[in-house]
């Protein structure tokens, strides 16, 4: 059966190792993954395959991780939706950081029914004016009537001193 692993807690050397240990303990494979840290936390997400009757088993082998201030959660993964109809976009988004370009960005996807596969996005000081700079990167799946210049039509639309850069392509696979 395949799951899906969440977890998030204070950052420290190690956790991969541990979480892959587990994994392994319990006869899994892993998938694909995404790890971080963000403001001093440690936030995943891994996608492995275990066999159906150790999921009970992993599931309390995580508990010595819970104990140590990690929220963690274990879901079976649904069956992937087949994606034949759709078709793969990479956005990037660069500009002045301001509230709500998140919100923005996310309210043209939504209408246009474009689902988010990967986002990942963040500030940082700009070179030459020190103002903060917003900066986000996505891959997209796009309906069949939705084409990259729709998308970009939209997008480019919230404002001025945003550049967007839109192109074809296809899903960034992960491991496994």
């Amino acid at each position: 059966m395949t799951i899906i692993l969440t977890l998030v807690g204070p950052d420290r050397t190690g956790i991969v190792e541990e979480v892959s240990h587990l994994l392994v303990m319990h006869g899994g494979n892993w998938l694909e993954s995404r790890f971080c840290r963000l403001g001093g936390h440690f936030a995943g997400i891994l996608r492995a395959d275990i066999p159906l009757e150790n999921r009970d088993a992993l599931h309390r082998a995580f508990d010595s991780m819970r104990g140590g201030g990690f929220e963690i959660q274990l879901r079976e993964g649904s069956v992937l939706l087949a994606a034949q109809a759709m078709h793969f976009a990479h956005l990037e988004v660069v500009g002045g950081d301001r509230p709500g370009i998140v919100r923005q960005i996310s309210q043209i996807l939504a209408r246009l029914a474009v689902n988010v596969e990967d986002f990942e996005s963040g500030c940082e000081s700009a070179a030459m004016s020190g103002h903060s700079l917003f900066s986000a990167r996505a891959t997209l799946a796009l309906p069949p009537q939705v084409s990259v210049e729709t998308l970009r039509s939209a997008l480019e639309g919230i404002a001025d001193d945003l550049m967007v850069t839109v192109r074809p392509g296809a899903k960034e696979q992960g491991p496994g």
